[in-house]
């Protein structure tokens, strides 16, 4: 194989590996926002109805400020829209899969039917998609107990744990040993 070849199809490898982490960071991000939005809008409609129970039932005046404290922060929640960065890094995560699978059908199957100028051109498409998406990703931002290295490890962790082989292949190399 030409070396230039070889090397732009190495390229296509790096922004597929690349991708599969950014798609399971933002995943992993996604789910960390969920929960944190859910607490968010769930805890205070729980106070607000405990207290309103509570005062319909004779409790103390007092215990009405509780439910009016959680009615301003069901309110906050609502303006705020918690589940917002939520959608923004699951589409983030689809963009980074969808050029995952491209640099990855490039470099296994489409760039034996053609020819290297029409190869550098392809990668070079992938290269600026690749940045773009890193440009306008959503950051990382108001995740509690999580730092990017601790999001980095368990998209790592993911990665390594799941398979990311098609099962056609993984037949197809079962049936193959003797």
């Amino acid at each position: 194989m030409d070396k230039q070849i070889e090397l732009l199809l190495d390229e296509c490898k790096l922004i597929q590996e690349n991708s599969m982490y950014n798609e399971q960071i933002h995943f992993l991000l996604a789910e960390q926002k969920l929960m944190q939005s859910r607490w968010f809008t769930l805890l205070p409609a729980i106070t607000a109805a405990i207290a309103g129970v509570s005062i319909a039932l004779g409790a103390p005046i007092w215990i009405g400020w509780f439910g009016a404290i959680a009615g301003i922060v069901s309110a906050v929640a609502g303006v705020l829209d918690p589940t917002r960065e939520v959608q923004e890094h699951i589409a983030t995560a689809k963009k980074f899969m969808v050029l995952k699978n491209n640099s990855r059908s490039l470099h296994e199957v489409h760039w034996q039917f053609i020819n290297e100028k029409e190869l550098h051109e392809s990668v070079k498409k992938i290269e600026e998609r690749y940045d773009e998406l890193l440009s306008n990703a959503p950051l990382m931002s108001n995740v509690p107990f999580m730092t990017f290295s601790q999001a980095f490890d368990s998209a790592s962790k993911r990665i390594l744990a799941g398979t990311q082989e098609p099962d056609f292949k993984q037949n197809r190399d079962k049936n193959s040993k003797p």
